[in-house]
């Protein structure tokens, strides 16, 4: 008999406000599953702040897994996990321990990101993964330990999902890793862009659509073949199949790359996975609070 899973998915809160309304949609949906992809405040944001971005959804009372993207320091991130832990038992801080199981799926997570930050959450292929000692170290997730931990257990890849808020690099203009570069977007003058004509369009957008993809997540995920990769940073909503091609909302298929979308312009999505062994489809739907 097949099991299924609803996963509701956040991303990219930045002190947003939106909290309790997309956990009251989440609620609404009846998710089983409840992640948070990183960037649960902004940098200069403390463990206040992240207690109480995070708390609508622990209140929930549904099993809430987070992981910290580029703008957690790791002191912030262990002071708040700490509190939320000790109060809400279905709280998880998936940074402690990368790898769980929830119905009949395998889900693995990757904290933080490729750039190397002073005091943040790193990815790398080099360094050795930090150790928790009082919740202060620097954590570095190395994924040639990772993946050697997950082949030693012998996981069923074809049920696995990764979640990470750095999205795998793709070459894709509608990919879960591709933006408007507004840095490039400036250095054009107002009678320059007036200028463009049809012809030149495909070349400017080459211009200013650039990927922000982990090369690291890439080879890391693509190496261990896996089909679903949930993930967040790139302030837009994107799905697509790991083709390149556009999903719809509430269309199947046996391969995804998601981003849910900026929470704090109040976006969320909710991946609907059927499990029988192995993954036999996925459907999501993209929702917007206000």
């Amino acid at each position: 008999m097949s099991q299924k899973t609803k996963i509701g998915l956040f991303a990219d809160n930045h002190e947003g406000g939106y909290e309790k309304c997309i956990a009251r949609a989440m609620q609404d949906h009846s998710v089983d599953l409840i992640v948070g992809l990183g960037d649960i405040i902004d940098v200069d944001n403390g463990p206040g702040d992240m207690i109480r971005n995070l708390s609508p959804f622990c209140r929930t009372k549904i099993p809430t897994y987070v992981i910290p993207g580029n703008h957690e320091s790791y002191h912030t991130w262990h002071e708040a996990c700490k509190f939320l832990g000790l109060k809400y038992p279905n709280f998880h801080d998936a940074t402690r321990n990368k790898i769980h199981a929830f119905n009949n799926l395998n889900m693995l997570f990757i904290p933080g990101t490729e750039r190397c930050i002073e005091g943040e959450f790193r990815i790398s292929n080099a360094c050795k993964s930090g150790l928790h000692k009082n919740g202060m170290n620097h954590y570095v997730t190395n994924l040639k330990q990772l993946k050697k931990e997950i082949l030693k257990h012998k996981l069923n890849l074809e049920r696995t999902i990764l979640f990470c808020h750095d999205p795998p690099e793709q070459t894709y203009k509608n990919g879960t890793d591709s933006l408007i570069n507004i840095e490039d977007i400036s250095t054009y003058h107002y009678s320059d862009l007036i200028k463009i004509k049809d012809d030149e369009k495909e070349l400017y957008e080459q211009e200013i659509l650039m990927g922000q993809g982990s090369t690291l997540v890439r080879h890391f995920a693509f190496s261990l073949n896996l089909q679903v990769i949930l993930s967040g940073h790139i302030h837009r909503t994107s799905a697509i199949t790991l083709d390149g091609i556009d999903i719809l909302e509430n269309q199947k298929s046996k391969s995804l790359l998601l981003n849910p979308g900026p929470a704090n312009e109040g976006n969320y999505a909710i991946v609907h996975v059927e499990s029988n062994g192995t993954i036999q489809l996925v459907n999501y739907f993209r929702g917007k609070v206000n």
